[in-house]
């Protein structure tokens, strides 16, 4: 699975939308992803390691700034997938290895929003399909209901001058006299 994850993080972050999404925090961005891969495959092959401060201190950063971005800007397909994948090495590489608890912080509160945004796409799409349906029932109107409408018509307008609506009140009215 880390295998996996890390090679696409890596074709995503070599991407020239990479350099698009996060303009001058796009080398602070690769630098951190880097940083992780490295400490992570160095404990795949078992060897002890060890973050400095300044190691911490750029995946720390690099995660304010995709917390930021998952905040203030839209959320592209492009971006989803880079930061559900970005989130799950932040995530083991931080349980591995450098354990802080900002940053467990950190990678609830993008889990959560990436989350929440989803949900949110899910039930504006389905309301959007909705929609839709409901207009094109609206816009269809069966034969029969033109003839209620009519038939209803007539009826209100015999109502409103006081006549008998049929013939069942037409004989009603005629034995009472």
């Amino acid at each position: 699975m880390y295998l996996n994850a890390k090679s696409r993080l890596l074709k995503l972050i070599s991407s020239p939308e990479f350099g698009y999404e996060f303009g001058r925090f796009s080398d602070m961005i690769r630098q951190s992803v880097r940083v992780m891969i490295k400490h992570l495959d160095e404990l795949i092959r078992e060897r002890r390691v060890e973050p400095t401060d300044r190691e911490r201190s750029i995946i720390a950063s690099a995660t304010n700034r995709v917390i930021a971005k998952i905040i203030y800007d839209p959320i592209t397909p492009f971006l989803r997938e880079f930061i559900t994948l970005y989130v799950e090495v932040l995530k083991n590489w931080n349980a591995q290895i450098g354990y802080q608890y900002d940053i467990d912080i950190m990678v609830d509160t993008i889990h959560r929003l990436i989350s929440q945004h989803m949900t949110l796409m899910d039930a504006v799409n389905v309301m959007k399909q909705l929609i839709k349906r409901v207009e094109d029932i609206l816009k269809y109107e069966p034969p029969a209901f033109t003839l209620a409408r009519h038939y209803l018509e007539v009826i209100q307008k015999k109502f409103d001058k006081g006549e008998p609506i049929n013939e069942y009140e037409r004989a009603k009215r005629e034995s009472s006299k």
